[in-house]
């Protein structure tokens, strides 16, 4: 089971249901945590992949297996392949060369690139309990980078399919 396996499984208040309770109201948090969204999709295997490309190169092999035959996910070969494949999440040619892509493009900036590739700490699992009120809480850091002079920086991760200034803000903003 993977540190984020883990952090799902594990008891505790976190951003997630946070959210769900100030945006939403106490019937929809209360539906969300007796039926937990464990679905998974292309598009969020895409999304996770991303991250451990970024994050955490070196387990990408273990963690994804990259499917480079022809045809869709509904041909034979392919159900073959898959079939051969389920202790990792699976990933067509394209969809990991786009991730890929990212990665690199983020691995490479001036600032973003240090915060990730320096010394530090990716998909950090934090657990605490709250002194006022004695509720358990978690919460997951994609990276807790090491500053040179000292300090640290607390980085998260987050794709986009726009950087136009309104589009991102309103994108942050239904995000909360």
């Amino acid at each position: 089971m993977s540190g984020h396996d883990e952090y799902r499984k594990a008891d505790g208040w976190n951003w997630s249901l946070i959210k769900i309770l100030a945006t939403k109201s106490p019937a929809h948090l209360d539906h969300a945590k007796r039926n937990p969204d464990d679905g998974d999709t292309t598009s969020r295997t895409w999304l996770r992949s991303v991250h451990t490309l970024v994050l955490e190169p070196e387990v990408f092999g273990r963690d994804y297996a990259v499917y480079r035959g022809e045809g869709t996910r509904a041909s034979k070969a392919y159900k073959d392949w898959a079939r051969d494949n389920t202790d990792r999440d699976l990933l067509k040619l394209d969809e990991y060369e786009s991730a890929k892509r990212v990665a690199d493009i983020v691995r490479s900036h001036p600032v973003a690139g240090p915060l990730v590739t320096g010394n530090g700490v990716s998909e950090v699992s934090i657990f605490w309990t709250d002194p006022d009120t004695g509720l358990k809480c978690k919460g997951r850091a994609d990276r807790i980078a090491d500053q040179p002079d000292g300090s640290i920086v607390l980085a998260d991760l987050k794709t986009v399919d726009s950087v136009d200034a309104r589009h991102f803000g309103r994108m942050a903003a239904q995000n909360g």
